[in-house]
């Protein structure tokens, strides 16, 4: 660029200030486009940026401009919690259990609500010492579920189910499923449910804890936004003019590479894009293939081979619909033409 412009690297980087950022604790420094840089884990950008600023101040136009685009904080009630969702911590679901059920101070020091995220799984410690508890017996539990056990089910997404056990006449131990006693624990269960709800969002303390950590985990993604404002079309008819989003659009073909951080989804997609490209004649040298996404490592030819025979099942169903949709809009022939 230096030598297409004749100017200074300094002089290009302030003409450009805005449309290109600088990115933090890059050595060399390295420069990215503002679709690029302003999109993403656009909170985990900004808390960089700001460390980085303090001991770089020209680095402050990247804190200003990342705060520009940082999605609006969701509000407590626009946050969709039940009992079972894994980003609540385990105390919380504990405190949760011992001011529903109010357990004797015995069962209080023993009772523990534990997570594993190994394989994702709730457990509640000794769920039976806390005998002769009318909450958890009958309150929000049956003679046959207590309290601690359908809460237990429903931290692991489940519906309680009750069976009885019989022998058949081979001496064989067979579960016979228990419509009544079943009916039962499943309406303690919603009872249970929405006892949660009420409780999730009480606290104020909680609230704002709880808010702020969906806010900052969950909810900070932008995503990018192709700008193709700055390219020009060498060669195209004066009579055609593009619209922004159709220019935007050729920016997104141009810009966009498939890379390891990427997804089957987005893998199936871009075959597809590059499918139909090549097949009417498109040029494909922007189709740029890294490396296979995770779900693919280790696949073997032949499974490999299965995905990529879906792709093309879906590009023939798109030309099918196509030729379809060129077929009902084709205007009609005259009389004349017909003749």
């Amino acid at each position: 660029m230096e030598q297409l412009t004749g100017k200074t690297q300094e002089e290009l980087i302030a003409d450009l200030q805005g449309v290109i950022f600088r990115v933090p604790n890059a050595e060399p420094a390295r420069y990215v486009t503002a679709d690029e840089y302003l999109s993403g884990n656009v909170r985990e950008k900004l808390t960089v940026a700001e460390i980085a600023a303090k001991q770089d101040p020209s680095l402050s136009v990247n804190v200003e401009a990342l705060k520009q685009v940082i999605p609006k904080d969701l509000p407590a009630s626009e946050i969709a919690v039940r009992l079972g969702t894994t980003w609540i911590p385990q105390e919380d679901i504990q405190q949760f259990v011992m001011e529903l059920l109010t357990p004797s101070q015995h069962a209080r020091g023993r009772i523990k609500v534990r997570y594993t995220p190994y394989n994702g799984d709730w457990f509640i410690e000794n769920k039976t010492s806390d005998y002769g508890n009318v909450k958890a017996d009958s309150t929000y539990g049956t003679k046959r579920a207590s309290a601690y056990r359908i809460i237990e089910d429903t931290l692991n997404l489940k519906d309680t189910r009750i069976f009885d056990y019989v022998y058949d006449e081979h001496g064989n131990k067979k579960a016979v499923f228990n419509h009544k006693e079943t009916t039962a624990a499943q309406a303690k269960q919603e009872v249970i449910k929405q006892a949660f709800q009420d409780w999730i969002w009480k606290d104020p303390e909680r609230r704002n804890r709880l808010v702020r950590y969906y806010n900052d985990t969950f909810n900070s993604i932008r995503t990018r936004e192709y700008d193709g404002s700055h390219i020009t079309f060498g060669g195209i008819s004066p009579e055609i003019q593009l619209r922004p989003h159709q220019v935007n659009a050729i920016a997104h073909i141009l810009y966009f590479k498939y890379n390891e951080s990427r997804d089957a989804s987005d893998f199936k997609s871009f075959c597809v894009a590059y499918m139909v490209s090549s097949r009417y004649g498109v040029d494909t040298r922007a189709f740029r293939f890294d490396k296979l996404p995770k779900e693919y490592e280790g696949m073997d030819a032949q499974a490999l081979k299965g995905e990529l025979g879906s792709m093309r099942d879906v590009l023939g169903e798109m030309q099918s619909e196509m030729y379809k949709s060129l077929e009902k809009n084709k205007p009609a022939k005259s009389k004349e033409q017909e003749r």
